[in-house]
Order: structure tokens, then sequence, then C-alpha cells
């Protein structure tokens, strides 16, 4: 039973690592070419931890424009 778990939870942090490196791909792709309502439509379905990871990855001069566009209160979430 533990190894079964020991498994999902492998498998579960690696979804959790592909989707973020995913979404700051896509972002940083939608920034550079100024797209910023697909920047907000990206963000939607995505939880704010997995959000907070993937601005943390991008370049330094993006972090602050991808943050800025999340709603209010996404952005309260993402910055806990």
């Amino acid at each position: 039973m533990t190894e079964t778990n020991n498994l999902n939870s492998t498998l579960q942090n690696l979804s959790r690592r592909q989707l973020r490196d995913l979404v700051r791909t896509q972002l940083q792709m939608l920034l550079e070419a100024g797209d910023l309502q697909g920047v907000k439509a990206i963000l939607v379905p995505v939880q704010p931890a997995d959000i907070a990871e993937a601005i943390e990855g991008l370049p330094e001069v993006m972090h602050a424009l991808a943050f800025r566009l999340l709603s209010k209160d996404e952005a309260i979430e993402v910055y806990r």
C-alpha cells in the first residue's frame, strides 16, 4: 500500500511540475508577444500555487507584468 501511495505522490508531483512548466512557457511566449488577453485567459483555470511557481520561473522583468494581469483576488492568493 505504501508503494502505491509513493507512486501516486510521484505522479502527482510530476504532473504539477509539467503543468507549471507548461504555464511558464506559455506565459513567457504570450508576454513576449504582448498578448495580455492571452495571458489572462491562460491563467483562469490554473491554481494560485501553480501560478506563483510559474511566474517565479519567468525572467524578472516579466514577474510584475504577469502578476498585475491577475484579478485582485487571484493576486492575493498567489502572493500568499
